[in-house]
């Protein structure tokens, strides 16, 4: 358990910095935040602070204790073993990274439901279009 809470909380503060440096630049923004957990709320260069919890729960923790559990000897998807060869570790990788993407991107979806309208001041390249022709 400190294993995965400590990966889980250095995964968020790295990707804490680096989005903000990439929402500051424009590259891209998160206009239906939860403001009331968001840095910068009500602004187009809003962050919201359950981001970085759930890239470190749904994919820097799991990762993190599934190599920890490997190193001391546990039998994980990592280690040689008769029965798993090439293809089906190969398998089994990809549906433990994409039950962990299924994951994230629930809980996102989830969240923005939540985040009310986006701010006044978003750009127009950041918003969605609205229909019509």
């Amino acid at each position: 358990m400190p294993t995965y809470l400590t990966c889980a909380l250095a995964g968020a503060l790295i990707d804490t910095a680096v989005e903000i440096l990439w929402i500051r630049s424009g590259a891209f923004a998160y206009p239906y935040a939860i403001r009331e957990v968001s840095l910068f709320a009500g602004h187009w260069y809003q962050f919201p602070l359950t981001h970085p919890l759930l890239i470190g729960t749904t994919f820097i923790g799991p990762a993190a204790l599934l190599l920890c559990r490997h190193r001391q000897g546990h039998l994980t998807l990592l280690s040689p073993h008769p029965a798993r060869h090439g293809m089906v570790t190969l398998l089994a990788g990809v549906g433990i990274v994409t039950a962990m993407i299924l994951a994230f991107s629930a809980a996102t979806a989830a969240l923005s439901l939540h985040g009310g309208p986006p701010p006044p001041d978003l750009p127009s390249y950041l918003r969605l279009p609205t229909g019509g022709a």
